[in-house]
Parts: C-alpha cells; structure tokens; sequence
C-alpha cells in the first residue's frame, strides 16, 4: 500500500513540475538557489526531528508535530510572506533555515520538559527481513566516499576547470595517490573493519533478542 501511494504521489508530482517548469524563467538567482529555498520547508525540521528522537527519549510526538507545523508557517512567512508585505528580512536564507533549526529544537525540548512521555520510548526492533550484515557494507562505504572525493577532483581547478589546458598537472598525481589510499582502505575494510562490524551487530542483535525475551516473560530486563 506505501508503494502504491508512493507510485501515484510521485506520479502527481511529475505533472505538477511539468506545468509549473515554465515559471523558472523568472527565476533571477537560478534554479538551484530556488531548490535551496523551498527544501528548507523539510529538510530542517526532519534533521531537528530526528536529532532530538536520538538524544532523547522523554520528548513525545505532539512535540514533533507542532514542531513542523511551526517551521513550515514561520519560514514562509520569513521568506516570502513578510516581503510580499514589504517587510525585507535583513540576513541571509541560510542563516533562515538555521535560526528555524535552533527554534524548532528548543520547542520539542521544550514540550518534553513540561510534559515528557511517562515511560521513556524503547525501540523494539521487529524485523522482517534477514538482517544478516552485508560483508560489503564498509568497502562498499569506502569506494562511494572515493567517487565522491574523486567528483570534487575532476570539476576543481586540478581537473577540467583548469586554465590552461584540458587538466592541471597535479591531476593525474592527485588521482593516482586517491586510488592508492581508496585501495589499501578498501583492503583493511573488508579484511578487519567488516569482521569487527560484523561481530558489533550480531552482539546488539542477540542483546536485543534478550531484553525482548524478557519483556515478554515479565522480568526486568538484564543490564
């Protein structure tokens, strides 16, 4: 049923930006500083949301929930609301967007402080997949970094945006040196970092299978 929705959403959406893809010719500033502006509306209140159910186990949902109502409302009225009224806000939308972060922190600390969860949240894993750990997982997670290292690389002035001809010459160095560090990285990542990785999991598994199996049985669960 999520895919489903997700499938018809995403479906919509492809046709809202088809009629609406004329209106980024007026955009002054380009398109990416457009996309910028209007990601703010989510992606602040998700990380704010998401640090704060990671720190802390007290904060209850309705924080959550007034937390991202507040941000969408604020911001808008901070980015265009306020200027279509001729009220000019004087700092940058970066700093927008990091203000509004701080804020929405402090009011889900804030609704956890004065009415916290009477039990602290406990995450009981349920899963219904195999989560046998990939061997792959962290040379895998080493090979992307490279490639992205390596993107930053080819469009820098060492690469293709260089002056004075096709590529610098500290190109081809550079390149080799990353690949040399990517696979000695990637050797010790599969040979050790992928075993030690393995063991931290099926050590956090097998906890939590216990503290379940006692829940279940009624008993405290063991430290």
């Amino acid at each position: 049923k999520m895919i489903l929705n997700s499938q018809w959403f995403g479906s919509g959406l492809a046709l809202t930006t088809f009629f609406i893809s004329d209106l980024l010719l007026n955009a002054r500033d380009g398109i990416w500083m457009i996309i910028r502006r209007f990601t703010g509306f989510f992606n602040v209140p998700i990380i704010a949301v998401v640090l704060v159910g990671i720190f802390s186990k007290f904060v209850p949902p309705i924080a959550a929930k007034i937390a991202i109502v507040n941000h969408v409302v604020v911001y808008f009225m901070l980015m265009w609301g306020l200027p279509w009224m001729g009220v000019t806000i004087p700092i940058h939308f970066i700093h927008i967007q990091g203000l509004l972060f701080v804020l929405a922190v402090l009011i889900m600390l804030s609704i956890g402080q004065f009415k916290p969860l009477a039990e602290p949240h406990k995450y009981v894993p349920n899963a219904r997949v195999e989560m046998v750990p990939w061997k792959l997982t962290i040379p895998t997670s080493i090979l992307l970094f490279s490639l992205m290292v390596m993107s930053y690389i080819i469009f820098s002035p060492i690469g293709v945006a260089y002056e004075n001809g096709i590529v610098s010459p500290m190109f081809w160095p550079v390149t080799l040196a990353l690949t040399a560090v990517t696979i000695i990285l990637y050797y010790i990542g599969y040979k050790v970092w992928s075993v030690k990785y393995e063991n931290m999991l099926n050590n956090v598994h097998e906890k939590q299978i216990e503290e379940n199996i006692d829940l279940l049985q009624g008993e405290p669960v063991r430290s």
